[in-house]
């Protein structure tokens, strides 16, 4: 007779057991500024409704009734670009998730779109936002031009998204002939410009291989698959040059891309150039910037500074001259396919003999380059930057930073969510990587802790100069929310690194923390 009590007992305890949000994929990715979009999170919610924490302002993540599906309200004035939504609940939170957003009007695919013959008519300038769902998955969607218009389809998947897809694009003519091909434009990311020999409709077709290539011969897919094809004839920036403009001053860019209306543009406070279909951001540093695209440097540079060069057919080794003392080591930051851009570079410097003294590669392809050079004496010394595969051309554009190795420190943790139960503290081990001879003591310290959560200095379990402990306390149960903590000097309120997570599956790492505080655990 006491069972329906045992029952009522354990569905009132379910909940405390509860696994935190589980999301594997967004569907759309992304949305127009100015409109409310309907996502659905693919995953797991034990609990329902979840909440929504979007890593910028301006995007604001509401559950609807059904399990899994969101309204993101996405400003008029939010950042274009890849934000970072989180979902949570008591039990904890889910992963970071790309959410791109853009500027032009969306859709979301319509199947069947398999073959050229059934492709939607896409009204241009468009984002559809599709999926490659299944194995031998084709996508296609059609487009109508007149005779000398220049269409732009350019695919968002793994180098945004992370899909895990190389994908391919064609434009087909009505009757299937296939009249421009791309593979890899922007990393594994396919992109055409197209422009039309004649009025008429022309087909858009998208299929893919596996990024992380097997032993299979197939078209690949999956509902982790997911993609955005930007499709307009309208202007669309591919890149600009310089790429770095000294903070607080305004800079003279040249635009490169297609049915642009004018080639130049005045960078002014916005950090970013608008095409209307694809924003190219420009990166802001506190020193001199040149332009070596434009004039080569006519005397060596005096660090710091960044340059923007170029490798061309005429130039197929670009020579950034410097001025550097003996002695005092210098950090070399080199950019290029990390930025959409095609050099996979090569860095060397020489003396002023040609000897080669330092040699520089990136870590991984499809990364930048990280060195650092160390003059034997004071004068004058050579960067020369190549590309790997001797290719050139007007994509094999650089950005280059040159700076003094100041004594720094960098902090990671081992996870980018923790929970702490109240009554109980806990510890979070922050594993130092100190720079250039870095000596200072270091302290912990948390920023935006949730409500009846207090930090302090932790203490190791045993003495380590790579590490600090951060220790947590809480008094309030059921809150939760986005933290960042980190590692400063001790006696200098000004000296702070936050400390960031690894996000292996979007190669990058995350300061942007999460705290969820639960009750206290059964004695």
């Amino acid at each position: 007779m006491k069972l329906p009590h045992l029952i009522v007992g354990l569905l009132l305890a379910a909940p405390l057991f509860a696994a935190p949000p589980a999301v594997t994929t967004l569907t759309p990715t992304g949305g127009q500024r100015g409109t409310t979009v309907a996502v659905t999170a693919t995953g797991t919610f034990d609990t329902w409704p979840a909440k929504g924490w979007c890593s910028v302002p301006g995007v604001a993540v509401t559950a609807e009734k059904d399990k899994g599906k969101f309204a993101v309200a996405i400003a008029a004035d939010a950042p274009l670009g890849a934000v970072w939504l989180r979902f949570h609940d008591a039990s904890g939170a889910s992963e970071l998730r790309p959410f791109v957003v853009g500027d032009l009007p969306e859709q979301t695919e319509v199947e069947p779109n398999d073959a050229a013959g059934i492709a939607p008519v896409v009204a241009v300038p468009k984002v559809v936002n599709g999926v490659l769902a299944k194995s031998g998955d084709v996508d296609c969607f059609a487009v109508k031009l007149a005779k000398g218009q220049t269409l732009v389809a350019s695919l968002d998947a793994h180098r945004t998204l992370r899909s895990p897809v190389d994908a391919v694009m064609e434009v087909l003519s009505a009757d299937g002939t296939v009249l421009e091909q791309n593979h890899d434009a922007r990393g594994l990311d396919p992109e055409v410009a197209f422009t039309a020999p004649a009025a008429g409709t022309f087909v858009v077709r998208v299929f893919a291989f596996p990024s992380a290539p097997d032993s299979s011969i197939r078209y690949f897919g999956s509902p982790a698959c997911v993609y955005r094809l930007t499709l307009t004839t309208e202007e669309f920036v591919d890149f600009v040059s310089p790429l770095a403009a000294e903070a607080g001053k305004e800079a003279k860019l040249t635009l490169a891309g297609w049915n642009l209306k004018a080639v130049t543009a005045t960078l002014g406070k916005s950090d970013v150039v608008i095409g209307v279909a694809h924003p190219f951001a420009v990166a802001r540093d506190p020193h001199p910037c040149f332009d070596l695209t434009a004039s080569p440097a006519d005397k060596p540079l005096s660090p710091p500074f960044t340059a923007t060069g170029r490798v061309t057919k005429s130039n197929t080794s670009a020579v950034v001259p410097i001025t550097a003392e003996a002695g005092k080591p210098l950090t070399l930051r080199l950019d290029s396919t990390t930025l959409g851009l095609s050099l996979t570079p090569v860095l060397r410097v020489l003396d002023s003999a040609g000897k080669q003294l330092l040699k520089a590669e990136p870590a991984a392809l499809g990364g930048g380059i990280d060195a650092t050079f160390t003059p034997p004496k004071s004068g004058e010394y050579k960067i020369e930057v190549r590309d790997l595969f001797n290719s050139v051309g007007p994509r094999h554009l650089f950005r280059m930073r040159v700076t003094p190795a100041a004594p720094d420190v960098a902090a990671t943790v081992a996870a980018d969510r923790f929970t702490v139960a109240v009554g109980t503290p806990l510890d979070i081990p922050l594993t130092l990587a100190k720079k250039n001879g870095f000596k200072d003591e270091l302290i912990s310290f948390a920023d935006g802790l949730p409500d009846g959560v207090t930090a302090s200095v932790g203490t190791p379990a045993k003495p380590d100069p790579n590490a600090v402990v951060l220790r947590l306390t809480a008094t309030k149960p059921g809150v939760s929310g986005p933290i960042r903590i980190g590692v400063g000097k001790k006696g200098d309120d000004m000296f702070k690194r936050f400390a960031t997570a690894a996000q292996p599956a979007f190669e990058r790492t995350a300061s942007d923390l999460w705290l969820t505080v639960s009750p206290s655990p059964p004695k």
